[in-house]
């Protein structure tokens, strides 16, 4: 069977960095080999995930770490509490979540250093408002790289922290095309930050080589752009994608369905 090519594959490699929030269930589809990064000892993970414990930056070193109250806040950035308490909102989101319990120092590397010799197909990013150093400390893996899922936000809820304007100016000068913002996420009617995904482009990745055609395949898919991954197209991959793509598409129906149901029952049978 042609399809096979795709599917018994090499693993895609996707670089996790700040890992406590794992990854979506859109990788479920395939086979992949995650790197974990998440320094703070209080994230909780599978048994079986390989995770390090070192924390990402530009440079090798050590540098101060801010706990938070919420671990998934933490940040080597200080909370800029003066602008997050003008905002109201609700309870679970409330501005203590910021509370800095405590200052540790910790070591960090660079992406480059740690994942030297190995390739990465996806970068996704989660780590509070330090994402620029660690992209800028990973120059040499993000030759490789086709699609970068980071988090940016608009306005700085960490003082002195990089914001989208800054990470995107870096991004696409490594030739990353931005395709999407997913995830708008608000305070009351001010966009904060969201989730930012670049990609290499068809005509970009069609000269990096068969395996990276095929990874970008399964990525392009992954993310539901299905006519970036007919642009890669050959005969012994279109099966496999007519295939996925039409699963695909009756699996967002069902969701869209019970999604549906879901409103109905709760909203309108009130």
């Amino acid at each position: 069977m042609q399809e096979n090519k795709l599917i018994l594959h090499d693993p895609l490699a996707i670089a996790d960095v700040g890992a406590s929030g794992g990854l979506d269930k859109r990788w479920n589809d395939f086979n992949i080999k995650i790197f974990s990064f998440e320094p703070d000892d209080r994230a909780v993970f599978l048994p079986d995930l390989e995770v390090f414990k070192i924390a990402l930056s530009d440079i090798k070193g050590k540098k101060k770490f801010n706990l938070c109250r919420k671990q998934t806040v933490s940040s080597f950035y200080e909370p800029n509490m003066e602008l997050i308490k003008q905002f109201p909102e609700p309870e679970e989101y409330e501005a203590s979540r910021f509370d800095v319990l405590k200052k540790i120092e910790i070591e960090t590397d660079t992406l480059d250093n740690v994942l030297e010799g190995k390739d990465v197909d996806v970068l996704k990013i989660d780590i509070q408002g330090y994402e620029l150093p660690v992209l800028k400390g990973s120059i040499k893996t993000l030759k490789n790289v086709i699609a970068i899922e980071t988090e940016v936000e608009f306005i700085p809820i960490y003082k002195n922290q990089p914001l989208f304007k800054d990470v995107d100016s870096f991004i696409t000068n490594q030739g990353f095309s931005l395709i999407t913002f997913r995830k708008l996420q608000y305070w009351g009617q001010q966009l904060i930050w969201t989730d930012a995904l670049y990609f290499r482009k068809p005509e970009y990745v069609k000269g990096m080589g068969e395996d990276k055609v095929l990874n970008a395949i399964k990525i392009y898919l992954a993310y539901g752009y299905f006519d970036y991954a007919k642009q890669l197209a050959d005969a012994k991959t279109s099966d496999y994608i007519n295939g996925f793509i039409k699963k695909a598409r009756k699996r967002r129906f069902k969701e869209r369905f019970w999604k549906y149901l879901w409103f109905i029952k709760t909203k309108l049978l009130k």
